[in-house]
């Protein structure tokens, strides 16, 4: 039998954190992760024994049951869609204007939105596409009869002026916001990205970073409305922080009485909505600080001692540290003190990134903080890679390279016919997709092409707690697997949350 003892104290560590975490891993899984990362043989009849004497190991000839309520099909690629529809909030928009109509509940008539959305698309390549295994089902959360549905569009026929309206609304809600203004009662000003990276001045907002106008008034009402924390994926800045930085902390440091107003922009910079603050509570920030930005103006006061961390959604170990750092801005001749945690993979490597905030400690551990801030940004050097491009793609864009998102919907509020209105919104979510969730090379793609690459894969979904979770089952030899994985990090960062109130997380099964 193995020996206890002769583990070093972070190889126990880190293998009762990962059975605690994922309990149907066996001892030579865990065997074989320790030993690869910590380059030491660990054996399994060692882990077996660690197990044992802490009470984790399971009962000889038993097997971790597979849990239940999960759905394995094809064509679950098509939750790219659905993500869409949930950031541009049409099809609750479309429910509830069909409620009104016909008096049946909110979430009845979301089945069968998602119906007339998704159901063509599985009817096009997949004979079984109405059995009870269909990935359709997992997409509407209800299975709908085909004689439902047509009794469902028969009484539809009936409200003459309904195709109108919905096609007005998908046009009102395809409006993209490209920044946010907020405006101090000095008259100061400062601008935020409609998705949260960071704080711009006006020019320099990148069109790419632009979110959809219910997706932004639904961040402006919980940042600086209800006061959750403003998690900004980096601070502004490279050799030194930007005056707006400052302006931007300075601000939610204080009582929140200097904000007057916040408004909306649409591509071309021109105002599209304005929203007058009345709140007088204090807000906070948390964000990323790369080890080399303000090398000259950043002086750390204290780390503390680096201690294991297990980031459950990427299943990623990481340490953290609590870390004190004084950051200056010569030009405006000011300075802040900010507290925060380092991130490392490991111990003996240097620091990846320092999360930063004005929380009080007292008031959030160093794993809710950390949770908080890759909760929303979990994708660190790929994201920053990904920022980069995106700035330096908007220093290349002439003026008639980004067409407004609506305009390839094709709507016009003379249709009549509802489901061709679906169609035309169908092409209007796949237009979103390959805009904000596929890398650029996809720009072009039709739905056709995606669907065969990206819409039709076969995946798991699960529910696990309040997440709704999405594994895709492909290998190293699928050909798609960068941009696949490119549109699972863009997904998970913009935390998208259903109509039932589950957030969408997308895992990589590869």
């Amino acid at each position: 039998m193995g020996s206890v003892h002769k583990l070093k104290p972070e190889i126990v560590e880190f293998v009762l954190k990962r059975k605690q975490n994922q309990p149907d891993l066996s001892c030579r899984n865990l065997a074989e992760l320790a030993s690869q990362k910590f380059n030491f043989i660990v054996s399994k009849s060692s882990v077996n024994s660690l197990l044992k004497k802490n009470e984790l190991s399971l009962p000889v000839g038993r097997r971790v049951k597979k849990k239940k309520g999960i759905i394995e099909a094809t064509g679950l690629g098509l939750f790219f869609l659905k993500a869409a529809d949930a950031l541009l909030g049409t099809g609750l928009a479309i429910s509830r204007i069909l409620a009104q109509n016909n008096k049946r509940p909110v979430a009845e008539n979301q089945a069968y939105v998602d119906y007339m959305l998704y159901a063509p698309i599985f009817k096009e390549s997949d004979k079984y596409w109405l059995s009870p295994k269909s990935g359709l089902w997992a997409l509407i959360n209800k299975k709908i009869t085909p004689e439902a549905i047509s009794s469902y569009l028969l009484q539809l026929q009936g409200f003459k002026s309904i195709s109108q309206d919905i096609a007005r609304e998908i046009s009102d809600l395809a409006q993209e916001v490209r920044c946010i203004k907020l405006t101090l009662k000095d008259k100061q000003e400062y601008f935020i990205d409609a998705q949260m990276h960071a704080v711009w001045s006006k020019s320099q907002v990148p069109l790419a970073f632009s979110a959809t106008l219910e997706n932004v008034r639904k961040t402006v009402k919980q940042v600086f409305i209800n006061q959750e924390p403003c998690v900004l994926f980096m601070a502004p800045g490279y050799d030194k922080p930007t005056p707006e930085l400052f302006r931007f902390m300075s601000n939610l440091e204080g009582s929140g009485q200097d904000l007057d107003k916040i408004v909306l922009f649409d591509e071309k910079l021109a105002e599209l909505e304005t929203i007058k603050c009345e709140n007088k509570q204090k807000n906070y920030f948390v964000l990323g600080l790369w080890p080399w930005q303000f090398s000259d103006f950043r002086k750390v006061k204290s780390t503390g001692e680096f201690k294991y961390y297990y980031f459950e959604w990427l299943k990623e170990d990481l340490y953290v540290a609590s870390t004190e750092i004084e950051i200056t801005q010569p030009d405006v001749n000011q300075s802040v003190t900010l507290r925060g945690y380092a991130i490392k993979q490991s111990p003996e490597e240097k620091i990846r990134l320092v999360i930063l905030s004005d929380i009080p400690m007292e008031k959030i551990n160093a794993k809710e903080l950390v949770d908080l801030y890759l909760g929303h940004w979990s994708n660190l050097e790929e994201g920053f890679q990904d920022f980069s491009r995106k700035i330096e793609r908007q220093s290349k864009l002439q003026p008639n390279d980004w067409q407004p998102l609506r305009a390839h919907a094709g709507l016009n509020n003379s249709t009549c016919d509802i489901e061709k209105i679906f169609e035309q919104y169908v092409m209007l979510l796949h237009a979103y997709v390959r805009r904000y969730f596929l890398p650029q090379s996809y720009e072009k793609s039709d739905l056709p092409a995606v669907k065969n690459a990206i819409y039709s894969l076969k995946a798991k979904a699960r529910l696990h707690k309040s997440n709704l979770l999405i594994s895709f089952l492909v290998d190293d030899n699928y050909a798609h697997l960068k941009g696949l994985k490119y549109a699972c990090c863009r997904v998970n960062e913009r935390q998208i949350i259903l109509p039932d109130k589950s957030r969408i997380w997308m895992e990589n099964a590869f």
